[in-house]
């Protein structure tokens, strides 16, 4: 059976087959979203009209000359309450319209990746994510709380599933408070077949806001675990590895898993993490196009498109790196 790597060997090649999934699938993923994409545009329109009528009362209120008594005062509280329950709406509404149209894009996943997926909301794994998130050793920054979105799972090579997730904390600065993204993007966990007797850690170096790369090597060194030298040089500069037994950690890094991992972080030059641990790979990737609790409410084939690129190169990725994984 040829590999994933030789039937969609580029990225142009995995658009060229989402575009014509796309658009032979095109009638009837309109047709299941019918009703969720016109309950998205309804409350679009109900906040739009929310927002103008209080920049309207609000322009109206400097104007007057008495403010506790002018009209405009009222209409501006009864608005502004209003809008609570105006953008909840409309929350509600982005939800139900991004899961029906995650389950109506399963099957052209399927279509355009040769694996058979299954689809879960965030609902249904929130808690088992977040005790994979903390467990994996791959964060050591604080994180107060978590938001789970979609989990596409399949069985390719190995068993392998893909979280969509955001993690984040508080921060208190004097009187003022802010919350801080600790990660943004999606977990990947691969049920490999053979259970390693070492601990491997592999992370890229990050030029772009969010994990630090050089806090987190640090973390691992003071669990006794060694950095490697694969000896590599195209790599070593930015792809960093460190292990509790470097021959085991040469033998299952090929040449080819390093190079596919560096030309995937050579995209963004975020901060991914892999671990290997028993019999489980896990894989921290940084991604601000995934979109938590949100889809596209577009009927047009290219913003369709857009929306399952987003989704399904992480995928596409993930599963060619776990292709080059010598065990």
């Amino acid at each position: 059976m040829s590999s994933l790597k030789e039937l969609i060997a580029d990225e142009a090649s995995l658009k060229a087959k989402v575009e014509s999934a796309i658009a032979g699938a095109h009638d009837g993923i309109i047709a299941a979203t019918k009703t969720e994409r016109t309950t998205v545009k309804d409350a679009r329109f109900r906040v739009l009209g929310i927002v103008i009528v209080l920049l309207a009362s609000s322009g109206l209120m400097v104007q007057a000359e008495t403010l506790l008594t002018s009209p405009p005062l009222y209409i501006f509280i009864v608005s502004l309450g209003a809008s609570f329950f105006v953008g909840y709406g409309w929350f509600k509404a982005e939800k139900a319209m991004a899961i029906k149209l995650n389950w109506a894009l399963v099957p052209v996943l399927g279509q355009v990746l040769p694996y058979q997926f299954d689809w879960l909301p965030g609902e249904a794994h929130s808690e088992e994510t977040e005790a994979l998130f903390r467990e994996s050793g791959l964060v050591t920054e604080r994180v107060d709380s978590f938001q789970t979105d979609d989990m596409y799972s399949c069985n390719a090579l190995y068993p392998v599933s893909l979280r969509e997730l955001r993690a984040t904390r508080q921060e208190s600065g004097g009187k003022n408070s802010r919350t801080v993204t600790v990660f943004h993007g999606l977990l990947a966990t691969v049920e490999l077949p053979k259970t390693l007797t070492a601990t491997t850690y592999i992370s890229t170096e990050g030029v772009k806001h969010g994990l630090a790369h050089e806090n987190f090597w640090s973390e691992v060194k003071e669990r006794g675990i060694e950095e490697t030298i694969l000896e590599w040089n195209d790599f070593e500069k930015d792809l960093h590895v460190a292990s509790s037994d470097g021959v085991e950690a040469r033998y299952i890094l090929t040449p080819s898993f390093m190079a596919d991992l560096y030309d995937w972080w050579q995209e963004g030059k975020e901060n991914i993490r892999i671990s290997f641990r028993g019999n489980r790979m896990l894989i921290l990737l940084p991604d601000r196009m995934v979109k938590i609790g949100f889809s596209t409410s577009e009927a047009d084939i290219a913003k369709l498109v857009d929306y399952l690129m987003s989704i399904i190169k992480p995928i596409w990725r993930t599963l060619t790196l776990v292709e080059d994984v010598r065990l």
